[in-house]
């Protein structure tokens, strides 16, 4: 289940120890992720909309936010490791190898990196790690498991 924007705010806020400008790095790429997704698995109910939101929020908010700038070269591979993991965990949900599509189902999740990374910019070590548990309590401990997700993909076999 996502998290609400008011929940996802506040998440970011935390998860950037404080810092206004890198929490809204975080909520603007939970934010163009959800999006993106949505728009892929055929979600959106106006796709045209959702892109021009996309656009808008990477070439304009992130664009002009004073902590991406200074620190893109840090934050941009953890957001191509994010987009990375997507398409390759949407292509491993086809494998016939049930390890395989049980990374899929990990790595469509790793934009999450975006947020362990500004967490340790922010707060150091401990601080990434317990962002990283508590995300996890957020959005992973309940909810959708991966025989969900397979029966959804169409790859659920005995």
């Amino acid at each position: 289940m996502p998290i609400p924007r008011e929940a996802m705010d506040k998440f970011c806020l935390y998860a950037a120890n404080g810092d206004p400008q890198a929490a809204h790095v975080l909520s603007v790429t939970a934010r163009v992720a959800r999006l993106a997704d949505n728009i892929a698995d055929g979600d959106s109910q106006d796709p045209q909309e959702d892109m021009g939101r996309i656009l808008s929020a990477v070439f304009v908010e992130l664009a002009g936010n004073s902590f991406y700038l200074e620190n893109a070269s840090v934050i941009a591979p953890a957001m191509l490791a994010g987009i990375l993991g997507w398409l390759q965990g949407d292509e491993w949900s086809k494998s016939d190898n049930r390890k395989t599509r049980m990374f899929g189902f990990v790595y469509r999740e790793a934009v999450e990196n975006v947020a362990h990374t500004i967490a340790y910019m922010t707060g150091g070590f401990d601080h990434a790690r317990e962002v990283m548990r508590r995300l996890h309590d957020i959005s992973h401990a309940s909810g959708e498991t991966f025989e969900d997700w397979e029966k959804e993909h169409g790859t659920l076999r005995a």
